[in-house]
């Protein structure tokens, strides 16, 4: 039979995630709210995240997530989440840098300065390991707007100033 357990957890001000297999810094948290179910199945394990939300100086987050850990193949994670703000001059904290081409961690690190993202969406669906999806085998798509954005996009331009923007990331590209 199934398994199952359910999970609340909820954490202040002054705590730290780290996800070394993806970013080189660790979070700080000023609030953490997390609700979750585990499942344990014939197939394998299932955790499902009914509420996380994360929010500290930089950034608020809110979003809802499965992940299926099969016993023969890679995690698949189905996830769900709205950006309630974002502060991109810390951008360079956030980046998964240990998954992402070196050209384009130094790109965005030397390029991104500053801007105010609100009221964005994040949608990722299929396999870890399959990420970024590059032949059509899953979903990551980030779409969001900024405003009072900061661009340096090459050293032999002027920066730009007081960017206002939609932005949507899909898989590698940027539109």
């Amino acid at each position: 039979t199934d398994g199952i357990a359910n999970v609340a957890l909820s954490v202040k001000r002054g705590s730290k995630l780290f996800f070394a297999k993806l970013f080189s810094n660790p979070w700080h948290i000023e609030q953490l709210n997390l609700q979750a179910i585990i499942k344990l199945q014939t197939e394998g394990w299932q955790l499902s995240l009914t509420q996380l939300l994360l929010a500290n100086k930089d950034l608020a987050v809110d979003s809802n997530a499965t992940l299926l850990f099969s016993n023969n193949s890679s995690p698949h994670l189905d996830l769900e989440g709205r950006i309630l703000r974002f502060d991109a001059s810390q951008l360079a904290i956030y980046l998964p840098r240990r998954v992402m081409p070196p050209p384009a961690v130094t790109w965005l690190d030397h390029s991104i300065l500053g801007g105010k993202l609100n009221n964005g969406t994040i949608k990722f669906h299929g396999q870890l390991s399959d990420f970024p999806f590059d032949h059509g085998e899953g979903i990551f798509e980030v779409n969001t707007s900024i405003t009072g954005g900061e661009l340096n996009y090459d050293s032999d331009w002027p920066v730009i100033h007081d960017l206002v923007a939609n932005l949507l990331f899909r898989g590698r590209s940027m539109e």
